[in-house]
């Protein structure tokens, strides 16, 4: 329910908690910017360059500041563990930019509301709850809102954590026997992967695309030194018979190539 603490000029509508500027034509209604989204009230204090650089959006409990829970905006917002995120003023923020080491961050609104509902999803199974009935839904009004303050109070840490992600993908990719054959190219591939473009694809999907030709050339090679092994265990170190001459493996049916590379491990055998 909103409430406003006056009519004055300096007046505030107050929502879940949260503060945003009155509207002077609606009463009770805040004030909402052209994307339809309502505009934060700022105290004094709260300008850019204040004392404390702090917003105002936060929770506080025994003395610390934490990050507000925008579906309970009196209780603090709590990572996958299940610890409160601490609250950030605009001044320490400024302090941990460009600290070397840090990933890029990446504008990833999608994921921090698919993380959202992933958290609260395991919740649900651990407590037994079946998700039966709509009543949690986010509507497009709420998902605004918990973008606006997740992404500003979180989506850094939210970053580094999709960074991290991808690169256990990565690495989970490139140990996988079955990939080998893509090693050589695991520099490029994991920068073409990296890139917003290609990140939503498949790793797999993005290392045929950087191979390309470089597969066909290897899948050439492989059938000639199939079609040399065919050739010398047909000799058996003696005259070839007869004047028949045998087809290149690129000649073959695929029949007659698998049929080839039976003999050879028969032989081998």
């Amino acid at each position: 329910m909103a409430e406003t603490n006056g009519e004055n000029a300096d007046s505030f509508v107050e929502v879940d908690g949260a503060k945003f500027q009155a509207d002077p034509e609606n009463e009770g209604q805040p004030l909402k910017d052209e994307s339809g989204n309502p505009i934060p009230f700022k105290e004094e204090g709260d300008e850019e360059g204040g004392d404390d650089g702090a917003t105002g959006d936060f929770v506080e409990v025994d003395g610390k500041k934490y990050v507000p829970d925008p579906d309970k905006p009196e209780e603090p917002l709590k990572d996958e563990q299940g610890n409160p995120v601490i609250f950030e003023d605009k001044k320490s923020k400024v302090e941990k930019e460009g600290e070397p080491g840090d990933p890029p961050v990446r504008d990833k609104k999608d994921f921090i509301i698919n993380r959202l509902r992933q958290s609260r999803d395991k919740a649900r199974e651990k407590a037994g709850n079946d998700n039966e009935g709509d009543d949690d839904e986010i509507d497009s009004e709420d998902e605004a809102r918990i973008l606006k303050v997740v992404d500003k109070h979180y989506g850094d840490k939210l970053s580094k954590v999709d960074a991290e992600e991808n690169e256990r993908e990565l690495n989970s990719f490139f140990t996988n026997p079955e990939n080998a054959k893509f090693k050589k190219k695991e520099a490029t591939i994991r920068k073409w992967w990296k890139d917003p473009s290609r990140n939503h694809l498949p790793i797999k999907s993005v290392a045929y695309e950087v191979m390309g030709d470089s597969l066909e050339a290897v899948g050439a090679k492989k059938a000639r030194q199939a079609d040399d092994e065919s050739r010398q265990s047909g000799s058996g170190g003696h005259t070839a018979r007869g004047t028949m001459t045998k087809k290149n493996a690129w000649e073959e049916t695929p029949e007659e190539f698998e049929a080839h590379q039976q003999k050879v491990r028969q032989k081998s055998n």
